[in-house]
């Protein structure tokens, strides 16, 4: 854990900053207005943080193979994807669940009409 744990963090951060920069970029087309929306670009920004995002972890790869067994990367990997299902799944359900609120409260105060 000792050698995993430094590689791991380092590459959480370059993908929060690579979700930061691109979060912004999409947050600028929105606030230009949809007469302004520059589909190239955004077509690019899409494509290059697929690649980005795939060079961070090609890297992440390369350095746990320095430190640890295929075995245990294996392992790591599979784990990382559970957890992000899990993390999809828990936000689809919150995600349901909020908009089972909003149609409640919709709905009660229509019959108050």
């Amino acid at each position: 854990l000792a050698k995993i744990e430094p590689i791991f963090r380092e590459t959480e951060e370059e993908l929060w900053n690579l979700l930061s920069k691109n979060r912004e970029a999409f947050r600028n087309r929105r606030a230009n207005g949809p007469e302004s929306v520059n589909f190239e670009a955004i077509n690019e920004a899409m494509v290059n943080f697929e690649v980005e995002n795939a060079n961070i972890h090609k890297k992440y790869y390369q350095k746990l193979k320095k430190v640890v067994s295929a075995e245990l990367i294996n392992k790591l990997l599979r784990a990382e994807k559970e957890y992000q299902r899990e993390l999809t799944t828990t936000q689809r359900s919150k995600m349901a669940e909020r908009a089972k609120e909003t149609l409640i409260i919709l709905f009660q105060n229509f019959r108050k009409y």
